[in-house]
């Protein structure tokens, strides 16, 4: 929408021939170019013709040379040259020297959004028209880029910077700005001169404060630098740096030097330019015979985006002091350079190409293991091919090959710059967090001091997305280790981790594991807590049951074995015994019929070991009863001779189900439950002594648990059911005496309940047994008078 609205200011110039206001022309006959440079908020523009250099001058108030990246292309058969003046915080200037005095030039400023058009075609140029309708063939282009013409493609301009590909190394400089035509020139203005302290205090209130902007638009391992190895032999001092006053800055160019120096190690890059570029103008060779204030000029301009002149000043000081550390350093940097414009362009497959120039890096001083080491290892693993498929992401930590992360693990604990050292940490742990890499106790060491060093803003989102990993690797490394069945292992290894990492591992899951282990290995102290955070699982089926089932068992157990010991603990821990119970048999409603029959089967054990338990849970019992219950009502058998399922297996009348029917009796009886208590004992009914084979004591016990059943009906008033008992046992009983006994009285409660004829049939039976002539006598008699 923004073009089709007026043109907020036009600039027509003369050039040459005069003024040719045709802002709307077409590219059509002749040679015609624009080159448009849009921003993103509306700038001061002011323009100017310089007829003796028959140029065109631009200057943008408070705009830095990066944001002019149109310019990096144009027509050379317009325009001659392109000068690009950075004159720091207070703006930029354009100087574009035109061919020849036949060109002509609009500048043209337009609104939403803002942006600056230029444009520059031949004065033959016609617009080309359709000899019919009169009306233009072609249209007017509005990209950035030169545009095509009856006679081929524009052709482009080039940097004034190494590319990757060159066939000479990016360390050793570039072509000559001053004879090379058609390429683009980066200078230093002649700036204003500070004369008095108040010249000196009003430029830097002038200025912003802080780092470069330009510094967080470079790669991560693209940083500001300052470290020991910068200041040379310079001894550090203690304290704070302090900033000399405006008046003694003024002293001498030395003095303004090094008052620059200050401003740079306090983070006022800006400022520290306006100083800088002083001393440049008045004593330029100070830079020849100072290795650190050419440094730290350099990183000033690199700060601000500027990097052909950034990497013009890297070169001069490999060439002036080679001798210096800083030399190095500057190598590194001119790399540096040619790996963000790599970047700019969006060319991360020819990052790689840069890495062959990194040995080169040191020049002759001996390789030592610290601050530059580590730089270079960094670079190693963004530009390897190994981490070219995360280029495109500025905050992803590359995978880094076996010889770059030993590297990297070498020259840390050198680093000298906290930016270095968190870089350099953040891919040695990442890469032991790989998951292919088994679990280590070293990670654990390494990453307790990772997190411990690190912390705040700077180190985001780095920290926290390890932080992820190594959670998600110490538990995956935990749990497998307790489901391989290595529970000591896995209790070592979590025993082993710092104490500041405990928490990463607590997820619910691990939590689980870790309980179950220490819990098979005999230490349910350890393991309950462990239960406790297992149970907080966000998974509402059978992990939430089982954490709470044992969470119950244990803490029960163990508040059992402690009341003498320790009645505080122990009653804190019969509380939390009550509270998993009710919450256990919560869940056990929400499960799925399916999911409760595979945990019946499974937890079959589990759950009848809790019928005799010194804690006295009411859940297991009651789930022990509904599963005898629901096995022996059913009575379900298999079908043309096929195998029993799991469930008939594990649910099927024997003596040792007797023996728990009479425990699980007890239990209820002991938790007040006297419902329950009968309907365990009456499920005796559904079984037969035979089906106990030779085992006595379960026989014995089957008769006694119904008899004792039957008088609890006859003294309730239910004679039917009490009768059909007392015949129930009679029939089934191996106790001879016993069986004539249970027959007549039998008979006598089903007469009394109007079951005549089943009292009949029991009266038959029992006199009709020789074992107990007593009460075969009194069947008889019954007998006789009921005919």
């Amino acid at each position: 929408m923004g073009l089709l609205r007026p043109a907020l200011k036009t600039f027509a110039f003369t050039l040459a021939l005069g003024a040719i206001g045709i802002a709307g022309v077409a590219a059509a006959a002749g040679v015609y170019a624009q080159i448009v440079l849009p921003f993103p908020s509306e700038r001061k523009v002011e323009t100017t013709y310089v007829k003796g250099e028959n140029a065109l001058v631009i200057e943008f108030a408070k705009t830095s040379p990066s944001e002019l990246p149109a310019l990096d292309q144009y027509d050379e058969r317009l325009i001659k040259r392109v000068i690009v003046k950075d004159h720091g915080p207070v703006g930029t200037e354009i100087k574009l020297v035109l061919r020849d005095r036949g060109v002509r030039a609009i500048v043209n400023q337009f609104t939403e959004p803002f942006r600056v058009t230029v444009d520059i075609f031949d004065a033959a140029f016609k617009e080309e028209r359709d000899p019919v309708t009169g009306l233009p063939v072609t249209g007017l282009p509005l990209t950035g880029a030169p545009s095509p013409t009856a006679e081929g493609p524009a052709s482009a301009g080039k940097l004034l910077a190494a590319s990757p590909d060159s066939t000479e190394s990016p360390a050793a400089g570039g072509s000559d700005p001053e004879t090379d035509a058609g390429k683009l020139k980066l200078l230093n203005p002649s700036p204003k001169l500070l004369d008095t302290p108040e010249d000196v205090t009003s430029a830097m209130k002038d200025v912003a404060d802080g780092v470069g902007k330009a510094w967080k638009t470079f790669p991560p391992y693209v940083f500001r630098l300052q470290t020991a190895s910068h200041e040379e032999s310079q001894a550090p001092r203690k304290g704070k740096t302090v900033l000399p006053s405006a008046a003694a800055a003024l002293s001498s160019t030395r003095a303004m030097a090094d008052y620059a120096g200050k401003l740079f190690n306090l983070g006022h890059e800006g400022r520290a330019l306006v100083a800088y570029q002083q001393v440049l103008h008045k004593e330029p060779t100070l830079f020849d015979a100072d290795a650190l204030h050419l440094w730290k000029f350099s990183e000033v301009h690199l700060g601000q985006g500027n990097l052909t002149l950034a990497r013009g000043y890297y070169e001069a000081l490999v060439e002036k002091h080679p001798e210096s550390p800083l030399a190095s350093f500057a190598r590194l940097r001119i790399l540096d350079v040619a790996a963000i414009r790599l970047l700019q362009q969006d060319r991360y497959a020819e990052l790689p190409s840069l890495v062959t120039h990194l040995d080169a890096v040191q020049g002759k001083r001996p390789k030592t293991i610290g601050e530059l080491s580590a730089q270079i290892g960094l670079r190693r693993a963004y530009w390897d091919k190994t981490g070219q498929t995360q280029a495109h992401e500025p905050t992803a930590l590359p995978k880094i090959q076996v010889s770059v992360r030993q590297d990297l693990a070498a020259a840390y604990p050198g680093a000298e710059n906290s930016r270095t050292a968190l870089m350099t940490a953040n891919l040695v742990l990442a890469d032991m967090l790989k998951p292919e890499t088994p679990w280590q106790r070293s990670t654990g060491e390494f990453a307790d001091a990772y997190f411990k060093r690190f912390s705040g803003a700077p180190t985001e989102p780095w920290r926290s997305q390890l932080k992820n990993q190594l959670s998600q690797k110490l538990n995956a490394a935990l749990q497998a280790k307790v489901t391989g069945g290595k529970l000591i292992e896995a209790i070592d290894d979590y025993e082993a981790i710092p104490t500041s990492l405990k928490s990463l591992s607590k997820s619910s899951d691990t939590a689980w594991a870790l309980a179950e282990a220490y819990r098979q290995l005999g230490q349910p102290e350890k393991a309950v807590d462990l239960y406790v955070q297992a149970t907080k699982t966000d998974k509402d089926g059978p992990e939430r049951f089982k954490a709470e089932f044992w969470l119950a068992v244990t803490a029960g157990d163990l508040s059992a074995a402690q009341r003498k010991t320790n009645p505080t603990r122990a009653e804190a821990l019969s509380k939390l015994a009550r509270d998993a119970d009710k919450k256990m048999g919560a869940t056990w409603t929400r499960l799925k019929p399916e999911e409760q029959a595979q945990l019946a089967i499974a937890y079959k054990e589990p759950f009848e070991k809790t019928v005799t338990a010194p804690a006295k849970l009411s859940t297991p019992p009651k789930l022990v009863l509904g599963s005898w219950t629901r096995a022996l009502s059913t009575k379900s058998s298999t079908q043309n001779g096929g195998e029993k399922t799991d469930w008939e297996r594990s649910f099927s009348p024997s003596g040792s189900a007797v023996i728990l029917m009479s425990d699980l009796g007890a239990r209820f009886a002991e938790l007040g439950l006297a419902k329950e208590r009968r309907e365990a004992v009456a499920l005796l009914k559904t079984m037969k002594p035979k089906d106990f084979e030779d085992d006595k004591a379960a026989k014995e016990i089957w008769t006694k648990q119904l008899l004792k059943l039957a008088e609890d009906f006859r003294s309730a008033g239910d004679f039917l059911e009490a009768g059909r008992l007392y015949s129930l046992v009679g029939d089934g009983s191996d106790n001879g005496e016993g069986r004539a006994e249970a027959l007549y009285k039998g008979g006598l409660l089903l007469y009394r309940a109007g079951r005549r004829s089943e009292a009949v049939d029991a009266f038959k039976k029992s006199s009709e047994d020789g074992n107990n002539l007593f009460y075969a006598n009194l069947a008889k008699e019954r007998l006789a008078q009921l005919q």
